[in-house]
C-alpha cells in the first residue's frame, strides 16, 4: 500500500511540475514552432525509440545465452517492447524489470539465473551511464568555460572511473581482490545467498561478452541524445549534436531518480535549465522536450497492438545438460 501511495505522490509531483512549466510557457511561441515543424524529422525519432527497445532486448539476450537460456531475438524484442509499455503503469520504479522477470520465469528460466542476469544488466548499464555523465559534464564545461584546470580535474575523474569500471569488469585479479576486500566470498556461502552467487559465477571467464555488452550500453544510452537532436531539428531549432550530448546524459540520470512518475516534469525541468545554460530559451527547450517525449509514447503504441493480437507467450528451450546454477 505504501508503494502505491509513493507512486501516487510521484505522479502528483510530476503533474504539478509539468503544470507550472506549461503555465510559464509562451504558448503562442510553442504553437508557432509546431506549425513550422518539419515532421519528417520525427520519423527517424520514432524509429530511434523503437530501435532502443530492440537494442535493449539484444543486449539482455546475450546475458541469457551466456547462462544457457535460449530465446529468439524477436521474442526478446517483444518482451522488452511490450514490458516497456506495461511498465509505464506499474508502480515501484522497476515495473519493466518485474514484468520481464515474470515473463521469463513463466517460460522456465530459473529464479537465481534471472536475478543474476537482471542485476548484471543493471550494473553494467549504470557503469556506462556514470561514464557518459562524466563525459557529458566535460562537454558542458567546455561549452561554458575556458577553465583548463576544471577540465583537467574532470578528465582525471573520468579516466579514474573508466579504469575502475573496466578493471572490475575485465580483470580477474581485480575482481578477486574486490571480493576478498569486502569478504563477499564468505558472505556468498550463506544458504540463501549461495544460489545467486553461483549464478553470477556463470559469467566468470566471459569478459569478451561483458565488454561487448558494456559497449552496446554506450550505444543504447546515446540514442536519447539522437532523439532530442532529431526533435529539435523537426522544430527547426539550431541545436548541435555536441549540445545534446552535453545535456541529455545528465537529464537521463536525473529523470531516473525516484522523484517523479516516469521522469515527467523532472525531465522537462532539467532540459529547460541545462539547455538554458547553452542559450536555448525556455519556451523552445520545453517545446522540443515535450515533443520528444510525445514521440517516445507514440513509439510504444505498436506494442499495445502487438500485445493485443499476439499474446506474450513463447516456449523457449534451455540446455538441459547443464545445471542452471
Amino acid at each position: 500500500m505504501k508503494r502505491y501511495l509513493k507512486s501516487l505522490l510521484q505522479m502528483m509531483i510530476s503533474m504539478a511540475i509539468l503544470a507550472v512549466l506549461v503555465l510559464w510557457m509562451d504558448r503562442e511561441k510553442a504553437k508557432w514552432l509546431l506549425q513550422e515543424a518539419r515532421f519528417e524529422y520525427l520519423v527517424p525519432t520514432f524509429l530511434l525509440c523503437v530501435a532502443d527497445r530492440f537494442l535493449m532486448g539484444f543486449k539482455f539476450r546475450l546475458l541469457l545465452q551466456a547462462i544457457s537460456i535460449r530465446i529468439t531475438q524477436m521474442e526478446m524484442f517483444r518482451i522488452y517492447y511490450i514490458c516497456s509499455l506495461q511498465g509505464l503503469v506499474i508502480p515501484f520504479g522497476v515495473g519493466p524489470d518485474l514484468l520481464k522477470y515474470w515473463r521469463l520465469r513463466r517460460m522456465g528460466a530459473s529464479h537465481a539465473d534471472l536475478v543474476a542476469a537482471i542485476l548484471t544488466e543493471r550494473f553494467l548499464g549504470m557503469a556506462a551511464t556514470a561514464c557518459l555523465i562524466l563525459v557529458s559534464i566535460l562537454f558542458l564545461v567546455m561549452r561554458l568555460s575556458e577553465a583548463t584546470t576544471m577540465l583537467t580535474v574532470l578528465f582525471g575523474i573520468l579516466t579514474t572511473g573508466v579504469l575502475a569500471v573496466a578493471g572490475g569488469i575485465f580483470s580477474s585479479a581485480f575482481r578477486r581482490r574486490f571480493l576478498e576486500l569486502f569478504r563477499i566470498r564468505a558472505f556468498s556461502q550463506k544458504s540463501r545467498i549461495e544460489p545467486y552467487y553461483r549464478a553470477f559465477a556463470r559469467f566468470e571467464g566471459r569478459e569478451h561478452l561483458l565488454a561487448g555488452f558494456w559497449g552496446l550500453s554506450f550505444i543504447e544510452q546515446f540514442i536519447p541524445v539522437l532523439v532530442i537532436f532529431c526533435s529539435a531539428r523537426a522544430l527547426s531549432i539550431s541545436l548541435s549534436l555536441a549540445d545534446c550530448f552535453a545535456v541529455i546524459p545528465i537529464t537521463t540520470f536525473v529523470e531516473r531518480l525516484p522523484l517523479s512518475f516516469d521522469g515527467i516534469g523532472v525531465r522537462e525541468m532539467s532540459n529547460v535549465f541545462l539547455f538554458g545554460l547553452l542559450h536555448i530559451d525556455y519556451d523552445t527547450a520545453l517545446t522540443f522536450s515535450l515533443v520528444a517525449y510525445g514521440v517516445f509514447l507514440a513509439s510504444l503504441a505498436p506494442a499495445a497492438v502487438w500485445a493485443f493480437f499476439d499474446p506474450l507467450w513463447v516456449e523457449p528451450f534451455s540446455d538441459q545438460e547443464k545445471d542452471p546454477l
